[in-house]
């Protein structure tokens, strides 16, 4: 147990909102440039409160990192916390991040399909 004087040092709001945290272990799979990793890692998140569902929801570790959840781990002891990886979550889901993404490349595909057939008429307009 700490002292007055050790307690004194924390700032009140500060030490109220680590004593409200929550640990929770869950499955997550690594983002990178080519798409998701197979392979799942266990996670500890620490947040304000347990969220109902973790699937497609980004979390950043300390590196910058992103993975997307997969499941909870609802039977794991706290023992096995001290070995995983501490992410914290973003409000981010992954079909936003997915939709904010592809929407440029469909709109460049649109263009392409435009100029293909608008060049492919002209050709048989200018060939008679």
């Amino acid at each position: 147990m700490m002292s007055n004087e050790q307690m004194s040092l924390f700032d009140s709001s500060c030490y109220c909102a680590l004593e409200k945290t929550k640990n929770y272990m869950i499955l997550v799979r690594q983002m990178n440039l080519n798409g998701l990793n197979h392979n799942t890692v266990r996670a500890v998140v620490n947040d304000q409160k347990v969220p109902e569902t973790v699937r497609n929801k980004i979390f950043k570790d300390k590196k910058g990192n992103q993975y997307v959840g997969c499941r909870f781990l609802e039977r794991e002891s706290k023992k096995y916390f001290s070995n995983c990886i501490q992410l914290t979550k973003t409000e981010q889901d992954l079909n936003v991040l997915l939709k904010f993404k592809v929407n440029p490349v469909k709109k460049l595909i649109a263009e392409k399909r435009r100029n293909y057939y608008a060049n492919k008429s002209s050709r048989w307009t200018t060939k008679s």
